[in-house]
């Protein structure tokens, strides 16, 4: 049994028009819902990063990898091979020069490295 949507008499399922007040009956059709594709969304924080960087004249180089990193700067620190994959050439320079400041800038980029995301960017003068 079910109501009629107008006078709210009982009705039998299959019926097309209320025996009660005369009215057509409409049987809902089932449409198929698509479905929904997530899409990949950028957070607030970093679309506004993005632009104060653009707007400074710095653009965006990566995606670097921490690991990789880390790696490059345990091995080659003191020839500032981690600084040549962050393209901070200058900074490669002087680490080659000064053997990785005497050290101090190899433990100090250690530690910085260890705090970085999985995946990070660096932003550098555009060219």
């Amino acid at each position: 049994m079910k109501l009629c949507p107008y006078c709210s008499g009982k009705l039998p399922k299959n019926a097309k028009v209320c025996t009660h007040c005369g009215m057509k009956i409409e049987t809902k059709k089932k449409v198929k819902q698509e479905p929904k594709v997530e899409k990949q969304e950028t957070t607030s924080s970093e679309t506004m990063e993005d632009y104060m960087y653009q707007a400074m004249g710095l653009e965006k180089v990566g995606p670097l990898y921490k690991w990789l990193s880390i790696a490059l700067c345990i091995c080659l620190g003191f020839l500032g091979a981690h600084k040549i994959y962050e393209r901070k050439y200058i900074m490669a320079l002087l680490y080659a020069c000064t053997g990785g400041l005497c050290g101090i800038g190899i433990i100090i980029d250690l530690l910085v490295l260890f705090h970085k995301p999985k995946t990070y960017y660096v932003y550098r003068q555009k060219l």
